[in-house]
C-alpha cells in the first residue's frame, strides 16, 4: 500500500502507523489523489534486502537494459483510478543544492505551463541512464518513483514513467521500449 502524510512520517513508520526503519512507500504530501497533479511524486527507501524500492537500484546497476526490458511499467492504482505508467527516464539527481547534478524534482508536482512540464521531462532525460524513444509531452501525466541511492546521501535515483493513453497504440508503445539503449554507467 501506497499511504500519505507528512513527508517524514512514513520514513520511520510503516503503513499501520507502526514505528519501523523500512518506513513505507508514500506519496508526496502535496499529492491530491482525488485531484491529481501532473506528476505524482511516490517515496519510498531503497532496502539494501530489496523491499520497499530496494529493487529500483537494479535499472542503474544492471549493465545493460535487462532489466528496463523486464520491468517497463509501472501500476499504480487508488480509490480514484487504476492506471498504467511506461518508465522514460531513469536517473540520479542531487538534493544538495551546491551540488552541479542538483534538481529539485519535488518542485516539480504541478507544472504552471507546458513550458514547465517540457523542462522537467528534459532535464529527466538529459540526465536518465537510458535512452527509452518514448514520446512524452506537457499534456501527459506522469509518476516518479524516489529513492535514496547508493552514491551517497543527498543523491536520489529518480524513475520517472508516463501515463500510457487511452487509445494508445500498444504495439508501437512494445517497439519503443524494445528499442531503449542504456547511455550511462
Amino acid at each position: 500500500p501506497v499511504v500519505k502524510r507528512d513527508n517524514s512520517y512514513y520514513i520511520t513508520h510503516n503503513f499501520l502507523k507502526e514505528s519501523n526503519p523500512a518506513g513505507a512507500i508514500f506519496l508526496d504530501e502535496s499529492v491530491d489523489l482525488k485531484y491529481p497533479p501532473e506528476n505524482i511524486v511516490v517515496h519510498g527507501h531503497n532496502m539494501k534486502n530489496g523491499s520497499m524500492f530496494g529493487k529500483l537500484v537494479h535499472y542503474k546497476i544492471d549493465s545493460d537494459t535487462s532489466f528496463y526490458l523486464k520491468y517497463p511499467t509501472i501500476s499504480f492504482d487508488s480509490l480514484y483510478e487504476d492506471a498504467q505508467y511506461v518508465i522514460f527516464a531513469v536517473c540520479e539527481v542531487e538534493t544538495d543544492y551546491h551540488h552541479p547534478n542538483y534538481f529539485p524534482f519535488i518542485a516539480y508536482t504541478s507544472f504552471q505551463s507546458d513550458a514547465d512540464a517540457a523542462e522537467y521531462i528534459h532535464s529527466v532525460k538529459s540526465r536518465s541512464i537510458f535512452n527509452v524513444p518514448i514520446d512524452v509531452g506537457p499534456d501527459d501525466n506522469l509518476i516518479t518513483l524516489a529513492t535514496c541511492s547508493q552514491t551517497s546521501k543527498s543523491t536520489r535515483l529518480l524513475v520517472v514513467a508516463r501515463k500510457i493513453r487511452d487509445g494508445e497504440n500498444m504495439q508501437k508503445l512494445k517497439d519503443d521500449i524494445y528499442a531503449t539503449t542504456r547511455i550511462r554507467k
